[in-house]
């Protein structure tokens, strides 16, 4: 196999369907752990975590799609993807593996999908046995209004200068 005819992709869950991610965007994978609440952000924005000083905004994958939420944070994870100068994380109800895919094998989603559902993050579905992977683009699935609401949380670098922001925006309020 070449390398041009294969993708490298996160395999990973939400309830009990499988995704993938090109890794080729992906950071990192970390374990879920606690987040700092930004005061009026979108439902499905978990908060901001802190990794190694930069400042991450977090979207909650399942409730962004409308699957049913987790209990089991043991296996939860987020994977942090690069957007320009910024990372963004996406918290999954578990990461399974890395894989390669043939890229002839990937099919392109059905029309009827197409038309019913904002699809422009569908990269395709992938045929794995008896299972499907759908194939998304984490980063099309915030639309850029969406970024640049997440780009202006992520803006401050250091916990004081968060902590100060969020101070400001409830004095505002």
């Amino acid at each position: 196999m070449q390398v041009e005819d294969s993708k490298r992709i996160v395999l990973f869950t939400l309830g009990s369907e499988l995704f993938g991610c090109d890794i080729s965007h992906v950071l990192e994978i970390m374990k879920v752990r606690p987040y700092t609440a930004i005061p009026g952000a979108s439902e499905y924005v978990e908060g901001v975590i802190n990794i190694r000083g930069q400042i991450v905004a977090v979207v909650n994958l399942a409730k962004k799609l409308g699957f049913p939420q987790t209990d089991d944070l043991n296996r939860a994870r987020v994977i942090v993807c690069d957007v320009g100068k910024d990372s963004i994380g996406f918290q999954v109800d578990a990461v399974k593996e890395v894989m390669t895919l043939e890229t002839g094998e990937i099919k392109s989603p059905p029309g009827v999908i197409q038309k019913k559902i904002r699809s422009e993050y569908l990269e395709g579905i992938y045929i794995d046995g008896d299972n499907l992977i759908i194939l998304v683009d984490l980063l099309a699935l915030v639309t850029a209004e969406e970024l640049n609401t997440l780009g202006g949380t992520m803006a401050p670098t250091s916990p004081k200068e968060i902590y100060d922001e969020i101070n400001k925006v409830m004095k505002d309020q």
